[in-house]
């Protein structure tokens, strides 16, 4: 049984990606489906999607994510995705 101490340290490694924070991304498509997203970065984080809520769980062994297509363009504004 973890403590809540446990928590607070998971919550320290997740990071919500806002549309105004990142600035302008564009990413085509409609309003469902999922997009492959490439993370950029070293080291393994929880994405959480700014208009979905969903957790993204990449790292550098888990590069390649599907993510909802309304994520998206935030996440690649952030600068920590590319397309594909």
């Amino acid at each position: 049984m973890g403590c809540c101490g446990e928590g607070r340290a998971a919550l320290r490694n997740s990071t919500v990606a806002t549309p105004g924070m990142f600035g302008k991304g564009s990413v085509g498509g409609g309003a469902t489906g999922d997009v492959s997203l490439h993370w950029l970065k070293p080291g393994a984080r929880t994405i959480i999607g700014p208009v979905s809520g969903h957790r993204y769980g990449v790292s550098a062994a888990r590069s390649r994510v599907m993510v909802d297509r309304r994520d998206a363009a935030a996440l690649v504004a952030t600068g920590f995705f590319a397309l594909g």
